[in-house]
C-alpha cells in the first residue's frame, strides 16, 4: 500500500500522513505537570457581572462571573476545555473560574504541541454522544496527530483566521436577524411609514397589542380554510403529495429544512391543511 502513497507521505492508524509528522497517544499530548485546580463553582453562584469570567461545559463561551479570588485558574494557560457531558471544546487564554460539574481542563503539552493547534484537531475528532453519560474517557482513546511546532503554528494561525471569519458572519447574521424582529414590531404597530412619521400614526388599543386606527383584527379562522381535505383540489388517496413534518419546520425561523412525498392516505388522518 505504500507504493500507493504520494512521494513524502507515510501510512499510519489514522491513515496517509506526511513523513515527518507522528502519531501519539492521548496522554502523551496533554502535560504530565498540573497546576492545582480551583475548586469549581455550583451553577447557582454564577453572577450576571463580576471580576472574573466563569467557563463551564455550555454553549455560550462565558457562562458567567464571579468575583471569588480563591478560585481563580490563573497557571500554565492557554488550557483546552472539554465538556465530560457536551462534548463541547474551548480555547482559555486567559484567568477564569471553572463552572459546575464536568468541566474538564486540558493542559497541552507544550513541548510537543502548539496548544491551538491541539485545540484544533481536537475539535476535528469524532465523539459519538453517550446522552448525558461522561465523554471524557472516548476522548482519552483517542490518537492525536503531531506535526512539527512550525507546522502546527502555522495550521493554527490559518484554522483561527477561518474561525474568525466565521464569527463575523455569524455576529452579522445575528444583526441582521434582530434588525428584522424590530423592523417587523414597526411595521406591525405603525404600519408602512418611515421611522421618523410613526409619532404621527393614529393608534388604537388591541387584543393585540397597539395598531393603526384603521386596521381591523379579526381571527385567523376568518382569513384562512382548514381542512383535511381541500373542497377546491381533487385529491385521491393514492396521490403522492409533498408533506411537511412537525419535525423538519424550523422553531427559530420560518424556514422549513425539507419534505417527504407519501400518498395522501397516508398524511390526511389528524391533519390540517390551511389555504
Amino acid at each position: 500500500m505504500n507504493n500507493d502513497l504520494p512521494e513524502g507521505f507515510k501510512m499510519t492508524e489514522l491513515g496517509p500522513l506526511p513523513r515527518e509528522w507522528d502519531v501519539t497517544k492521548f496522554s502523551d499530548s496533554i502535560s504530565k505537570k498540573k497546576p492545582k485546580i480551583p475548586h469549581f463553582i455550583p451553577e447557582n453562584e454564577y453572577k450576571s457581572i463580576g471580576k472574573y469570567p466563569i467557563i463551564d461545559q455550555s454553549m455560550d463561551f462565558i457562562a458567567g462571573y464571579s468575583d471569588d479570588e480563591g478560585k481563580i485558574l490563573r497557571e500554565q494557560l492557554p488550557v483546552i476545555i472539554f465538556g465530560d457531558h457536551t462534548r463541547i471544546f474551548k480555547y482559555v487564554d486567559f484567568p477564569f473560574s471553572i463552572g459546575a460539574q464536568g468541566t474538564k481542563i486540558i493542559f497541552p503539552n507544550k513541548e510537543y504541541f502548539f496548544p491551538k493547534f491541539l485545540y484544533f484537531y481536537f475539535k476535528s475528532l469524532n465523539i459519538p454522544s453517550k446522552g448525558y453519560n461522561r465523554h471524557y474517557k472516548l476522548l482519552k482513546e483517542k490518537s492525536v496527530i503531531c506535526p512539527p511546532l512550525p507546522e502546527q503554528m502555522r495550521i493554527a494561525a490559518v484554522l483561527s483566521t477561518v474561525q474568525e471569519a466565521k464569527e463575523k458572519t455569524e455576529d452579522v447574521i445575528q444583526a441582521t436577524k434582530e434588525l428584522k424582529k424590530s423592523l417587523m414590531k414597526h411595521l406591525f404597530t405603525y404600519g408602512p411609514v418611515p421611522v421618523e412619521e410613526a409619532e404621527d400614526v393614529p393608534l388604537k388599543e388591541t387584543e393585540i397589542g397597539m395598531v393603526p386606527e384603521e386596521w381591523d383584527i379579526v381571527e385567523v379562522g376568518e382569513v384562512f380554510e382548514f381542512s383535511r381535505k381541500p373542497r377546491n383540489l381533487e385529491i385521491k388517496n393514492d396521490d403522492i403529495l409533498p408533506f411537511i413534518p412537525m419535525e423538519l419546520i424550523s422553531e427559530d425561523s420560518e424556514r422549513v429544512n425539507g419534505w417527504q412525498m407519501k400518498k395522501y392516505s397516508d398524511i390526511s388522518s389528524g391533519t390540517d391543511l390551511c389555504f
